[in-house]
Parts: C-alpha cells; structure tokens; sequence
C-alpha cells in the first residue's frame, strides 16, 4: 500500500489493503455489501431494519426485542397450533361436538371465546365427590362437570368455564 491516500479510487480493490482504518471513511453506503465480514464489527445497531430479511433465522432470541409491534404482520405457510386472542381450543368428548370438529381431528376444535359449550373440569386427583375417574385411555386423571353447587354446566364460555373449574381447584 502507498504511504499517502490516492486521490480517485482504483477500479479494483487492492490485494494488499491497508491496516489501520482510514482518516476520511466515505460519506454514503458502498452500493454492494462486502464478502468478508468485518473482523471489527459495529456494537451500535442500526436506526433501521435491513431492507431485506435473513435468510436463516437467529438462533437464540433478541436480548433487546423491539418495544412496538410490526406494522406488517408476517405471513406464515404454517399456522399456529396456539389459538389467537379471542380464541380457545375445546376438546370434544360427545357424539354432538365430535361432530363439528374437521375430517380428520375428531377430538379437537378452535373456536371464539364466546362460544357455548358444556364443561369438563379436570384434575389429578378427585377434588369432591361430583369428579369421576376418566376412561382407561387417561389413567390418574379425574373429571367433572359441575360447579361448585353440584350444578352441571352444558351452556358457558370459554372464560366463565375455566373460571368454574378453577373455582373447584381444577383446570
């Protein structure tokens, strides 16, 4: 490398590039990012997102998430198997329910908070005489569908339910 800075750029980058930093870093954004990255990274982040995405997902989660959600939200191929707010996932145990559950999940549905649906509560162990022991398929496992004054619940929401079985010490 020279002693002194040129004054016009060379059209190909040199073989021998300089060692220390320069004096005078350019004013505006190469067109091209570099092949090699910097063995100096930068410790400030940017003001602003990259114009396109990664290609490969971060491995750990951002230590500094952002504080505003997206203004664009991301599309996915593969839905969630986590209902959204304002959704809850029912399992469904009668001939009636079965019934309304897609071809080919004959147990399980999401549906709007506000639906009506009767109540299973369930615990690990029988919490009052209105909990039964479940079928053979879930050994340990007690149930019930009444509240706390031995009523049984057929008609509530998702919310008004859970909170029924949590009343009783169950989920």
């Amino acid at each position: 490398p020279s002693s002194e800075p040129s004054k016009m750029p060379s059209a190909t980058p040199s073989h021998a590039p300089s060692k220390m930093p320069s004096e005078f870093p350019s004013l505006a954004p190469s067109s091209e990012p570099s092949l090699i990255p910097s063995a100096f990274p930068t410790y400030v982040p940017s003001a602003g997102p990259s114009r396109s995405p990664s290609l490969q997902p971060s491995l750990a989660p951002s230590s500094k998430p952002s504080l505003m959600p997206s203004s664009v939200p991301s599309v996915s191929s593969m839905p969630s198997l986590v209902p959204t707010v304002g959704e809850a996932l029912i399992a469904c145990s009668s001939g009636k329910c079965v019934e309304r559950t897609p071809i080919g999940d004959p147990v399980t549905i999401v549906v709007p908070v506000e639906s009506i649906y009767g109540i299973r509560c369930c615990a690990d162990s029988q919490l009052n005489a209105a909990f039964v022991a479940a079928n053979s398929q879930c050994p340990g496992l007690w149930v019930s569908s009444r509240d706390i004054d031995g009523e049984c619940v057929r008609e509530t929401t998702y919310h008004n339910g859970l909170s029924v079985c949590q009343s009783l010490g169950a989920r």
